[in-house]
């Protein structure tokens, strides 16, 4: 009875990171890619296309390795072997961290944008 409720709270824990995780990154998403084009703060230009296409596949990708990796790290963390457990909780935390990288990458693009928009602008004089 209580590794069913363990596994409920586990799945629990899962679906509110994922939930949470999804939200922040289509906020981010909308962000960058909707309203900082819209004000006219970026400029939209070909390269869009490609940024959102990778957005939208780190971004999906992100939040569920950001979601599982909890659940992971805790299933691992029971292992007999030492070597063995840590070596794996480092795999699991370092995906977390690419995960939260593929959940930022609108940030990171829209960023990217804005900066080199700035630096052109100084470097021209205009």
């Amino acid at each position: 009875m209580d590794k069913i409720s363990n596994l409920f709270q586990t799945n629990e824990v899962f679906r509110r990171d994922l939930f949470v995780g999804f939200g922040i990154w289509l906020s981010l998403l909308v962000i960058g890619f909707v309203l900082l084009p819209g004000i006219g703060l970026v400029q939209p230009e070909a390269r869009f296309d490609g940024w959102m296409l990778m957005s939208l596949l780190g971004g999906i990708i992100g939040v569920f390795l950001l979601a599982l990796s909890p659940r992971l790290i805790e299933r691992d963390r029971q292992r007999s072997r030492r070597v063995s457990r840590w070596s794996w909780v480092l795999v699991w935390r370092l995906l977390a961290w690419v995960g939260l990288a593929g959940l930022a990458s609108p940030l990171l693009m829209i960023s990217y944008e804005i900066f080199t928009t700035i630096f052109n602008q100084i470097l021209s004089g205009t």
